[in-house]
């Protein structure tokens, strides 16, 4: 098959480590496939050793670090001091793990982008080329298929649902927003009570303390008096119910399962000033063989 292109994608160079075999086989086939050279390494520590003496030779190769980290990998204090140096010489670390459940690790503050195993074509180069726009001005820029903006502000999603707030997580790292995470109303609170945030999602139908109440709580907070940007979140809001949501103190309402556009036209809508709009670009390249899968239907019925 002829190799995928994609502008951004040019001159980078990958720093691999993945112990497993057959998951490093299939990332190596799919790096082959976006044409980006590669070097594996046994050990994480032979991957720092290699940034860093590369670092000192002033290679001018763009480079990024592809890591795999299992569950008990992600606590360990010493790959959180390794990830820090990787950084400290501007290099971007994506990383993959089992699953996206692991949000609460300060290990995931040290990465450009956190992936879920397995490595595709598709969640590979979107994520390379989300974290390559980090930091580039609206005049550079690249314009997709849903908005992307400016990485100066956190929002907050609310839900007692881990799965859901993987999925929230997801799709708002995807647009280039920070995102913290909560699993309770009053976990919402107490971060609240420390930042402020300009967005939150929240969940309707928790226990212990609702959505509702959650919201009203957070209103009457000195930072968020003025400042009421709340959405809800809920599974059960029939067409009509929007207004009885807004008349409670909401700004607006989302329906679950998720829609990414909604969710990105919304974020746009309360957070005008992050919105970058740029010139849209030409999707990448690929084959006819994996133009013949209707990614988008997949991810429809999913």
């Amino acid at each position: 098959n002829p190799k995928a292109t994609h502008p951004k994608l040019e001159n980078q160079s990958c720093y691999l480590y993945e112990p497993h075999h057959h998951s490093k086989q299939n990332i190596i086939h799919t790096l082959n496939y976006l044409n980006i050279p590669y070097q594996q390494f046994d050990t994480l520590k032979e991957l720092i050793s290699a940034i860093e003496q590369d670092g000192k030779n002033d290679t001018q190769t763009n480079r990024f670090a592809l890591i795999s980290l299992s569950d008990k990998e992600l606590e360990e204090e010493c790959i959180y001091q390794a990830f820090k140096c990787v950084n400290a010489l501007d290099i971007n670390i994506l990383t993959y793990t089992p699953s996206l459940l692991h949000y609460d690790y300060k290990i995931l503050r040290q990465i450009s982008v956190h992936m879920t195993k397995p490595a595709t074509y598709t969640n590979l180069s979107q994520s390379l080329v989300s974290a390559l726009n980090k930091g580039i001005t609206s005049d550079h820029a690249e314009e997709y298929a849903l908005p992307h903006f400016a990485n100066n502000a956190t929002i907050l999603a609310v839900d007692d649902n881990e799965m859901n707030l993987s999925l929230v997580k997801a799709l708002v790292k995807e647009m280039g927003i920070d995102i913290d995470l909560a699993n309770s109303a009053e976990q919402a609170i107490d971060l609240c009570k420390k930042q402020y945030y300009p967005l939150i999602l929240m969940d309707i139908q928790m226990p212990d303390m609702d959505g509702i109440e959650g919201m009203k709580r957070i209103k009457t907070l000195s930072n968020y008096y003025d400042h009421n940007q709340i959405i809800a979140l809920t599974a059960f809001a029939r067409p009509n119910e929007k207004d009885a949501f807004i008349e409670q103190g909401f700004v607006d309402l989302l329906t679950k399962p998720l829609n990414e556009q909604k969710l990105a036209e919304t974020i746009k809508k309360y957070l005008p000033g992050l919105a970058i709009e740029n010139p849209v670009q030409d999707e990448p390249k690929v084959s006819a063989e994996i133009q013949a899968f209707n990614w988008n239907e997949a991810v429809y019925l999913c």
